[in-house]
């Protein structure tokens, strides 16, 4: 179905908030009515178990192995013999309609396989947009929350997601203050910040949770204070860089899955770029298609359109609807659903910006960031 969004958890990553790859098909299954991997209704379960640990499915080979990402472990035993491995299953969902855009989130960085990957530069209906939850920039204190990964081997990963998908909007979680945290591992977080100026980052300050390793066996021992106040200068830089890369905005064409009105204005149109920033742009006619000559349409709900970006913020873009198109169209004519590269923008475009940017600050503004004491 055009523009249906797929949420999916990756199967590793955690017992208590895993969504397997048969309840992502159940849920395809259940929106679309085609289940990817040819399960019998029947055989769906809802359960939260990791999907390795349900029987092996009768299937033939995978097309892309499952390992780990490079300088990544994981408590987990490895998959069984006839498991569907994420990277099979995100590339079947893929498959069911060209039209179908699908995101997932929210894995453990370790489930980041170079197989994951290759679907999503492979499949032009997978979008770009990776939610990596870092927790902290310290490999000692990583150590301590037994994350299974290193400083080192974080940022590398990120150097892979970056040359393989380029383009690719990233976001992050971030904790402030877990047991043990010196100004020194506070100091490696920043600098993780300001390293990849990720998209949108959820950062909050340690607290316990009752039943995990830390709760029962690690002492929480930085001051209340100290942990707001170490909070506050890594929302500060994730700002700063948010706001690099909202000026890098101004110019692109994006490909937008239209939602609907804005909520302060009925003559203002919102949705979603690829990159899952909020856009918003006037509701008028434009052509409806790429092709020169295409006969004007109004936007509708489910339609994708091409927008070009007149002016940018740290959680929305102002923009130009330039056409209606679908999915397959901006594809062929552009090479991929990732915003084009910036160009000059029209007097007419300029004249857009002045007014989009009269109109004051969107309520989408704030989406990309979010801060916690909790």
């Amino acid at each position: 179905r055009q523009g249906l969004l797929v949420l999916a958890m990756f199967e590793y990553t955690s017992w208590w908030h895993c969504l397997d790859a048969w309840q992502l098909a159940f849920a395809v299954k259940s929106a679309c009515g085609v289940c990817p991997l040819g399960i019998p209704a029947s055989l769906f379960t809802q359960s939260l178990r990791p999907y390795a640990t349900h029987p092996p499915l009768t299937l033939p080979p995978p097309p892309h192995p499952q390992p780990r990402a490079q300088g990544f472990r994981s408590v987990y035993r490895p998959r069984r013999a006839g498991a569907v491995s994420f990277a099979e299953l995100l590339d079947r969902v893929a498959e069911i309609d060209p039209e179908l855009r699908v995101r997932f989130t929210s894995p453990h960085p370790k489930d980041f396989s170079d197989a994951v990957l290759r679907v999503i530069a492979d499949r032009p209906n997978v979008c770009t947009q990776l939610h990596m939850p870092a927790q902290s920039g310290s490999s000692a204190v990583l150590a301590a929350m037994r994350r299974g990964y290193t400083r080192e081997a974080y940022d590398a990963l990120v150097d892979r997601v970056r040359a393989a998908l380029p383009g690719v909007a990233l976001s992050t979680d971030m904790i402030s203050g877990f047991c043990g945290e010196t100004p020194a591992d506070h100091a490696a977080s920043l600098d993780l910040m300001v390293r990849h100026a990720f998209d949108a980052a959820f950062t909050f300050a340690y607290s316990d949770r009752e039943r995990t390793h830390a709760a029962r066996h690690l002492a929480d021992d930085v001051a209340p204070a100290e942990k707001l106040r170490r909070l506050g200068e890594l929302v500060a830089a994730h700002r700063a860089g948010l706001h690099r890369r909202a000026a890098e905005e101004r110019g692109r064409t994006h490909l937008v899955l239209v939602e609907g009105a804005s909520r302060r204005s009925p003559a203002v149109l919102t949705g979603r770029t690829d990159t899952f920033k909020r856009a918003l742009f006037a509701d008028v006619a434009v052509p409806g298609g790429l092709a020169p000559g295409s006969r004007p349409v109004r936007l509708a709900p489910g339609d994708y359109a091409a927008v070009r970006v007149v002016a940018a913020t740290g959680g929305a873009l102002r923009a130009v609807a330039l056409a209606r198109t679908t999915l397959t169209e901006f594809v062929a004519v552009h090479g991929s659903a990732l915003p084009l590269a910036r160009a000059e923008l029209t007097p007419a475009e300029l004249a857009a910006a002045a007014e989009l940017l009269a109109a004051g600050r969107s309520e989408e503004e704030s989406g990309t960031l979010q801060a916690s004491a909790g």
